[in-house]
């Protein structure tokens, strides 16, 4: 509507005025400036229209201005929920830790003389999150068994450190296949 209003104010100078856009405007004067936009438009209809606007167009962008008014204040009306379901979950988190800090040393002073239970409470009272701090996957552990002798442990280098490229080569770790060939 500003660059018809432009256009239309290449002929009749000064027109463009009632139809200036602010620079970079805030929700409020969004919706402000499309309502000035259409009671000025109001006047001079026939020269929108005669720059292929449809005769409706005061009736379609009042109707835009309207849904994006009602979105502005919907908007608005979450943002303030939001902010206060942050604060009463803070408050429910505080009271919650408190109670879990009294219920701490209720139970210290009760088992005092179980160090059995004591112990059994010190395990309870902590949560664990399973997926917390983890970056990988469960590693799986495999059992190994116990070697039959030890001799098995012993690595082949140093059992025959006088020859370590002889058991480096395939013909030295079988010599009957080098034969065979």
């Amino acid at each position: 509507m500003a660059r018809a209003a432009r256009t239309i104010g290449e002929i009749t100078p000064g027109f463009e005025a009632d139809f200036d856009l602010p620079d970079q405007p805030t929700d409020q004067e969004l919706i402000e400036t499309g309502r000035l936009f259409m009671q000025h438009a109001e006047d001079v209809k026939k020269l929108f229209v005669a720059k292929a606007f449809p005769t409706t167009f005061i009736a379609d962008i009042t109707e835009l201005v309207d849904a994006f008014e009602q979105s502005v204040r919907e908007r608005d009306a979450d943002q303030v929920q939001n902010a206060n379901a942050k604060a009463s979950l803070g408050t429910a988190l505080e009271a919650g830790l408190a109670a879990v800090r009294t219920l701490d040393v209720m139970m210290r002073v009760a088992l005092k003389d179980d160090p059995a239970m004591t112990a059994t409470w010190n395990k309870a009272r902590r949560v664990s999150y399973p997926n917390r701090g983890k970056a990988a996957g469960p590693v799986a552990v495999t059992p190994v068994s116990a070697p039959a002798s030890p001799a098995a442990t012993t690595p082949p280098a140093a059992a025959s450190p006088a020859a370590p490229e002889a058991a480096a080569s395939p013909e030295a770790a079988e010599p009957s296949a080098a034969k065979v060939a």
